[in-house]
C-alpha cells in the first residue's frame, strides 16, 4: 500500500513538471515578444498586407500629440518601413497587427528629435513629426535610435535612402 502511494506521488509529481513547463507564453501570445523573433517583419508585413515595404526599424513607443504624458503605461509599436511609419500593436487573440496610425514617409515635411538631459535619470528622447496637413505626432522612444529614425524618416520622405 506504500508503495502505491509513493508511485502516485511521483506520477502526480512528474505531471505536474511537466504542465508547469508548457504554462510558460511563447512570443505570440505577449505583446511585444513577436518585435524580437526573427518572424516579425514578415508577420508585421504580411498583417499590413504590403510585402513590396521593408522593415527599417521597429520599437516600443507612446505617441501623443500635444503634451507628453507624465507616465504611460500603455505602449505600441512603432513600425517604420521604406514607405510609411506605422503605429502598431499586436493582437494576442488574432494573431494579427491593428494598426493605429499610418504616415505615408511622403506626407511628413518636417522630423526633429527633441532631447530632455536629466541628470539622476536616462536622458529622454521625442521624436517629433509634422505632416505636410501640419498634423504634429510625438513619439516616446526608448532606445538610443533617434538620430537613426530621424535619418531614416527624412532620407525615404525625400525618396533618397542614403543612410
Amino acid at each position: 500500500m506504500k508503495i502505491q502511494k509513493k508511485v502516485k506521488l511521483a506520477l502526480i509529481a512528474v505531471i505536474l513538471l511537466l504542465f508547469s513547463g508548457c504554462a510558460e507564453k511563447g512570443p505570440m501570445q505577449t505583446k511585444y515578444g513577436l518585435m524580437n523573433t526573427n518572424w516579425h517583419d514578415k508577420i508585421f508585413l504580411e498583417s499590413i498586407k504590403k510585402l513590396d515595404e521593408k522593415v527599417l526599424y521597429k520599437g516600443k513607443t507612446v505617441m501623443f500629440k500635444k503634451e507628453k504624458p507624465s507616465m504611460a503605461l500603455l505602449q505600441d509599436e512603432l513600425v517604420i518601413t521604406n514607405k510609411s511609419l506605422y503605429l502598431a500593436e499586436w493582437d494576442t487573440k488574432n494573431l494579427i497587427y491593428n494598426i493605429k496610425l499610418e504616415l505615408s514617409l511622403n506626407s511628413i515635411k518636417s522630423t526633429d528629435l527633441i532631447v530632455e538631459e536629466r541628470s539622476l535619470f536616462p536622458n529622454s528622447q521625442y521624436l517629433n513629426i509634422v505632416t505636410n496637413e501640419n498634423t504634429k505626432y510625438n513619439f516616446t522612444i526608448y532606445t538610443k535610435d533617434g538620430e537613426y529614425l530621424k535619418r531614416i524618416i527624412t532620407n525615404y520622405s525625400k525618396n533618397k535612402p542614403n543612410i
